[in-house]
């Protein structure tokens, strides 16, 4: 198995990010493990830089109620809630993907930096969850991008797409069984 190779960059936040050199991530050099209050901020800038996704043209500025889900207090609040199983994808030390889901089983984020989509990154934070969690059965309101990555991941569509607020969602369902 080859080894991914990643390029350490810095922002001017001074956060570090990982940008791959070639097209496959291992996992002799992925690491997932708990999220900690320490990354709240590197979580919170990943998903914050993600966020557009969200929105039913892809233009729109985010309405302030979900802004407001998106800062790092409100991903603070999240990882010291017991109700929220908050995880996190490292390569070399720095965060490229994040899993958030909440007690009864709603995957509440999943998140990879866009310089790694399409290396298994969700697959594998999704699969450590549902290992980790004994998830059988799960829900996601996924936006309109991200649909065809959670059916690969066992999602199915359940119900209409729906929009609040310029925020474009599917409502899926997870069952282990069909998987």
């Amino acid at each position: 198995m080859s080894k991914a190779k990643a390029r350490i960059t810095s922002h001017s936040s001074g956060l570090r990010y990982a940008q791959p050199l070639n097209s496959s991530v291992s996992s002799q050099t992925m690491k997932t493990r708990k999220a900690e209050i320490a990354d709240v901020a590197g979580v919170a800038e990943l998903v914050r830089g993600l966020s557009f996704y969200y929105s039913e043209n892809g233009q729109d500025e985010l309405p302030e109620w979900f802004r407001a889900t998106i800062t790092n207090s409100a991903f603070a609040d999240r990882f010291d809630d017991p109700e929220y199983f908050n995880f996190v994808a490292e390569i070399h030390g720095s965060i490229v993907g994040y899993v958030s889901v909440k007690t009864g089983f709603h995957l509440y984020h999943l998140f990879v930096s866009s310089s790694f989509h399409n290396q298994g990154i969700a697959k594998s934070l999704w699969q450590h969850c549902v290992g980790q969690l004994n998830i059988e059965q799960c829900t996601v309101r996924s936006s309109i991008y991200a649909i065809p990555v959670y059916s690969k991941l066992g999602f199915t569509i359940s119900g209409d797409r729906a929009c609040k607020d310029g925020i474009g969602f599917q409502l899926m369902f997870y069952n282990s069984a069909s998987c």
